[in-house]
């Protein structure tokens, strides 16, 4: 997968509320932390999404994220609202379209 379409496809996971999470990568339905690539995971942090699409660390996909966020990744989505999350990757998909 291109840079692009993992974040494309990281947002589309997260696009909802209740599939987003704070504090760690992935939560199970019951809010468990669980692993970013398990069965049970049904919601995901910034990071986690793009591991989940991706099925590895997309270095691309991490670096245009952090290039919007202007600091790390984890700290940004653990600190901003999901909004603001979704808003960081529309403007690193814009980035990436160009």
């Amino acid at each position: 997968m291109t840079t692009l379409e993992v974040l494309v496809e990281a947002r589309k996971l997260i696009a909802l509320p209740e599939h987003w999470t704070q504090n760690v990568f992935a939560r199970t339905l019951e809010g468990n932390p669980t692993a970013t690539l398990s069965l049970g995971a049904v919601c995901w942090c910034s990071v986690g999404a793009i591991y989940k699409v991706s099925s590895c660390h997309n270095h691309g996909a991490l670096a245009a994220l952090k290039k919007v966020a202007r600091t790390s990744l984890a700290k940004y989505n653990d600190n901003h609202t999901h909004a603001e999350v979704l808003s960081m990757f529309d403007r690193a998909i814009q980035k990436e379209s160009k």
